[in-house]
C-alpha cells in the first residue's frame, strides 16, 4: 500500500483554546501507525510549534513554520529555511513608516492586486 500525507494546520484547524483533543491525538496516532505522514503547516514559529506539540505528546514527521520559511523534522530540528532577499524587511519598514510611497518588489518579483507574487511559476496572492 502507497504511502499517504496529510498536511494539517493548527489554530482553528486541530488547536482550540490551546489544546489539541484527545480524539484528534488519536486519529494522528493511528494514521501515522499505519505508516502515513502527519505534516503540520503553520505561521508559528519554532518555539510556538513546540509549546503546543510537545505538551500535547502530539507526533509528527515533519511541520513546515513561517507560513513555509522553514521545514523542521520530527525532533523540531530545522532542516530548511528561506530568507527574505537583503533589503525587503527595511523596505517595507520604510513604506509603512512613511518614508516611502509603496514598497518595491525583489528581483524575480512582480507586484499584483496589492501584494507581492512570483513572476514564475505563478503564485496567487
Amino acid at each position: 500500500m502507497p504511502r499517504r500525507l496529510i498536511s494539517t494546520d493548527l489554530d482553528g484547524t486541530i488547536v482550540f483554546n490551546g489544546t489539541i483533543s484527545l480524539r484528534d491525538r488519536e486519529a494522528m496516532a493511528r494514521w501515522r501507525a499505519a505508516g502515513n505522514l502527519l505534516v503540520i503547516n503553520t505561521g508559528r514559529s519554532v518555539s510556538a510549534l513546540e509549546h503546543v506539540v510537545v505538551p500535547m505528546g502530539l507526533e509528527f514527521d515533519n511541520a513546515i513554520l513561517y507560513t513555509g520559511a522553514a521545514i523542521v523534522d520530527a525532533d523540531i530540528r530545522v532542516r530548511c529555511r528561506t530568507a527574505l532577499p537583503a533589503g525587503v524587511v527595511e523596505d517595507i519598514l520604510d513604506f509603512v513608516e512613511g518614508r516611502r510611497a509603496s514598497p518595491s518588489s525583489p528581483p524575480g518579483w512582480t507586484r499584483t492586486c496589492s501584494s507581492t507574487t512570483r513572476s514564475a511559476p505563478a503564485r496567487g496572492c
